[in-house]
């Protein structure tokens, strides 16, 4: 008879997958893919981003869609709401038109039209000027669907 060595049983492993583009391990780490293109009733559910801004708005937010007649007795769910278009860009300062698309996103800020969001600067040494990353909000009113007036 011959004595074996047994060895302790091992824990079982774990497969681990290699992380792949377009992967999300944070999503869960089930390889889920998202979408290609965000649905569009996400981004503009009520139709109205494409639309121009209409002044004087409404409570100093410029209207965007059909401009309801307002009665200041009109139910809440009458009233418009204030919605946001989101942008962000890289700009550089010793390009001209970035320095004036830059005025251009301030303005809009300091009127009240918009919201900053996130601006952070960093300077390049090789262009002599800085690189801005800005994150902004336009702000507009609307009339959400199905709560027009009349």
């Amino acid at each position: 008879m011959s004595e074996e060595k047994q060895e302790a049983p091992s824990e079982p492993e774990i497969p681990v997958q290699a992380e792949q583009p377009g992967i999300h391990a944070i999503a869960g780490g089930d390889g889920h893919r998202p979408p290609k293109e965000i649905d569009p009733r996400l981004l503009d559910p009520h139709g109205v981003l494409s639309a121009p801004n209409v002044f004087p708005g409404f409570n100093n937010v410029p209207f965007r869609g059909p401009v309801p007649a307002l009665k200041e007795n009109d139910p809440e769910h009458k009233q418009p709401q204030v919605g946001v278009q989101a942008h962000a860009a890289v700009l550089v300062t010793t390009n001209p038109e970035d320095m004036k698309r830059y005025e251009e996103i301030m303005q809009v800020i300091g009127n009240g039209y918009g919201q900053l969001g996130a601006e952070e600067r960093q300077y390049d040494d090789s262009i002599k000027g800085w690189r801005i990353f800005i994150r902004w909000w336009a702000l507009f009113s609307y009339v959400p669907k199905g709560r027009s007036n009349g």
